[in-house]
């Protein structure tokens, strides 16, 4: 296996994913107004809290069902809170903003220093991205639950 193989992900270099990072904390962001009423905040929490205890209990018959239902409970808050009209109008804009970021990051990138848990660490900032740009237009309940022990 090669050294960018045998590395320990606690060994990588953070600084390859520092573009990739700020590119998804600028875009988030610029759609944060949406959680500023306290209530949006509160039922974001909570339907989070639910995702996440979903998750706890693997061994459960219906695990997938109750990762599913709450994860759909999770998205159906979010894709609440950035249906608002000034959110709908800025969105595009800063979905775009964010994709000529990581452009930009892509062709930085010193590609010696991506190991597998660099590119990890990318995968999820774009990831998240992907997952906040479809809530915002709203079909994230078509993708997938970002189950932690799914391959």
């Amino acid at each position: 296996m090669g050294e960018a193989g045998s590395r320990r992900p606690e060994d990588h270099d953070p600084q390859p994913v520092e573009p990739f990072a700020q590119a998804y904390y600028r875009y988030s962001q610029e759609l944060e107004q949406a959680w500023a009423p306290p209530e949006m905040q509160q039922q974001g929490m909570e339907a989070y809290g639910r995702f996440v205890e979903a998750q706890q209990d693997v061994e459960q018959p219906d695990y997938e069902e109750r990762v599913r239902r709450a994860w759909l409970g999770y998205v159906q808050v979010v894709q609440k809170a950035l249906s608002a009209p000034h959110i709908q109008a800025q969105a595009p804009g800063a979905y775009r903003s964010y994709l000529q970021a990581i452009q930009q990051a892509w062709q930085e990138l010193d590609l010696t220093k991506v190991d597998p848990s660099t590119l990890s660490v990318i995968n999820q900032s774009i990831a998240a991205a992907v997952w906040l740009a479809a809530a915002a237009a709203g079909y994230a309940d078509n993708l997938s639950p970002p189950i932690a022990n799914s391959v």
